[in-house]
């Protein structure tokens, strides 16, 4: 047991690290959460939890992950984050960057690109709700298991076609940030309007794919970026401080866990074979594991599986390599899920980012997993310090850090180009692109004329 404590007292330096040193790292501390709170908490618990685990996941084989494949388990976790981390700190140093540099916010504001990209996609997503709303009436209509089997039927339907997938889950509610921002920067009624309408859109459209993560990862972005705006309105700069922001939020995440919950009781068979009170208690046992450690799971399957019943994948379970390859695509997680499953094909597993670093290439490919990682979060840091206007610095922050929760949940290609979290960097991009590189010398005409129209983060 000596080692879990080891274990723990690691990521407890790692925390005080953030806490009193880096506090006001918000990538950098958010990445450490986000591998703790879903993946690093089981497993360093994982002695104690093991049986209820076995209960709880009853159709997977939970018995025979061992004590070995526990601490194989946490040393991978930890290698990858401790050489994230430590190569993402270091080249933060090395730069100098140790806050955003200022600058100023002015009038100008890109409506006409931001109003034609919302409404262009808002259309596709409006296409997409039309078409849905028969199958929401047929799930609504059935009963009993018909109504779970329906529901998951829908739910592989609604993620059959890829560009549909990254509009509905990533390009519009991109978009519709981007109109909370016009209406935080612009306070007038008709972008209030259209705030109000891009937002309900995009909640319609992510409720009809049926799925949980996308409409509460959603909903996150939103209260993140109104939480920035006030700091930057308050105190003329925003104090990116991730544990501050969670504490102030904490009612807002109350409300996201009793939807989580009301998700579960709606695509789930519990309330079929249960009363009420039952039901409620069953689906919020879930979605508490589903918070913190389900992900633990996948993470001492794939350290068991690996090369003991198959041998490391390398990249052939990217499907774009396996195109332009030519051979079979390798579907790891649904592999792994049928190794360990009691009553046969179950579908498939998330696997974090450091465990298929280790199902590609073992323990090597977690460490240069790590520098990778590392590296991707230091160009996020890099492009928080680009000279840009408050406002779209707000909007980065918070797509960066939905990155951040992705690479948590899946690979590094799944989570920019699978998951679709790069499409949220795309279109801060082609927001603020011509801002910078067309608007300069109107900027500077304001700044010069008026100074008093500005204010400095």
């Amino acid at each position: 047991m000596i080692e879990f404590i080891i274990f723990s007292l690691i990521w407890l330096i790692l925390f005080l690290y953030s806490l009193f040193i880096s506090r006001n790292d918000l990538l950098g501390t958010s990445f450490l959460v986000f591998q703790f709170v879903f993946i690093g908490l089981g497993i360093v618990i994982w002695p104690f939890i093991k049986g209820s685990a076995a209960h709880m996941f009853s159709t997977y084989d939970i018995a025979s992950i061992t004590f070995e494949t526990a601490i194989k388990a946490n040393s991978i976790l930890l290698t990858g984050v401790c050489v994230a981390y430590i190569t993402y700190q270091l080249l933060r140093q090395c730069i100098g960057f140790t806050n955003y540099p200022s600058y100023t916010h002015t009038q100008y504001f890109p409506n006409t690109k931001i109003l034609c990209i919302t409404f262009f996609f808002g259309v596709i997503s409006t296409y997409f709700i039309l078409t849905r709303i028969d199958l929401l009436i047929m799930v609504m209509t059935s009963s009993g298991i018909e109504s779970v089997i329906a529901l998951s039927e829908v739910r592989k339907e609604a993620v059959s076609s890829y560009f549909m997938t990254l509009v509905v889950y990533n390009i519009y509610p991109a978009a519709t940030y981007a109109c909370v921002i016009g209406y935080l920067v612009n306070k007038t009624k008709f972008w209030r309007n259209v705030m109000f309408i891009s937002i309900l859109l995009a909640l319609l459209a992510l409720f009809l794919v049926f799925q949980k993560r996308p409409l509460i990862i959603y909903l996150i972005g939103l209260f993140f970026i109104f939480k920035f705006f006030n700091q930057l309105k308050t105190n003329n700069r925003v104090i990116f401080d991730f544990y501050r922001t969670i504490i102030e939020l904490k009612y807002i995440f109350v409300a996201l866990f009793i939807l989580l919950i009301g998700f579960y009781y709606l695509y789930t068979g519990h309330r079929l074979e249960n009363d009420l009170f039952t039901s409620l208690m069953l689906n919020a046992e879930a979605s508490f594991t589903r918070i913190f450690g389900r992900l633990s799971i996948p993470a001492l399957m794939y350290t068991q599986y690996f090369p003991t019943f198959d041998d490391h994948y390398l990249v052939s379970n990217v499907g774009i390599f396996s195109k332009i390859g030519n051979y079979e695509l390798y579907k790891d997680t649904e592999v792994v899920a049928t190794h360990f499953s009691l009553v046969g094909g179950q579908g498939t597993l998330a696997s974090s980012v450091f465990f298929d670093f280790y199902g590609g290439f073992g323990f090597p490919g977690v460490i240069i997993g790590g520098f990778i990682v590392g590296m991707l979060l230091f160009v996020g840091q890099l492009l928080m310090n680009i000279k840009q206007a408050s406002f779209w610095r707000v909007f980065l922050a918070s797509v960066l850090m939905i990155n951040i929760f992705y690479l948590s949940q899946a690979s590094v290609f799944r989570s920019m180009a699978g998951y679709g979290g790069g499409i949220y960097i795309v279109v801060w991009f082609i927001f603020r692109t011509k801002y910078i590189l067309f608007k300069k010398n109107i900027i500077k005409k304001v700044i010069i004329k008026d100074n008093k129209r500005t204010f400095n983060e």
